[in-house]
């Protein structure tokens, strides 16, 4: 039984409306940090058509050990364990993503960080408005 207090999973609908934003119908990668057991992957694997999935590719960071194994499992990409401390070279067109909510900020603040050329669709909580870093 997973313990994790921030982890929530997001809905289909959400995740369809988020992906509904990007400006680029096209994305040929989308990173999903924090991928949690994969719901906006599954998700976006809805979204996009058959055609596109040929030629999107969806990578995943996830720190915590049993939501790394279950996006294994599903035989997602797994490029890294720690979105924070991330260093890869790899470009996205998209990061899309509903961060821990303890970390929301810094994990929006480190998408700017890394984000080459593309856009960036977050998640986050009232609490990171009310309370920035």
């Amino acid at each position: 039984m997973l313990n994790n207090s921030n982890f929530y999973p997001t809905p289909k609908n959400i995740v369809f409306t988020m992906l509904s934003k990007l400006k680029n119908k096209e994305p040929h990668s989308i990173l999903k940090p924090s991928a949690g057991k994969g719901d906006i992957v599954e998700g976006a694997l809805s979204f996009y058509d058959y055609r596109r999935l040929a030629i999107t590719k969806i990578y995943c960071i996830e720190k915590d050990n049993e939501l790394k194994n279950c996006l294994l499992g599903k035989e997602f990409l797994v490029i890294d364990s720690d979105f924070l401390t991330y260093t890869g070279r790899m470009q996205f067109d998209a990061i899309s993503m509903n961060p821990p909510f303890d970390d929301g900020a810094k994990h929006l603040l480190k998408a700017w960080e890394i984000l080459y050329n593309g856009e960036i669709v977050c998640l986050l909580n009232q609490e990171i408005y009310s309370n920035p870093l």
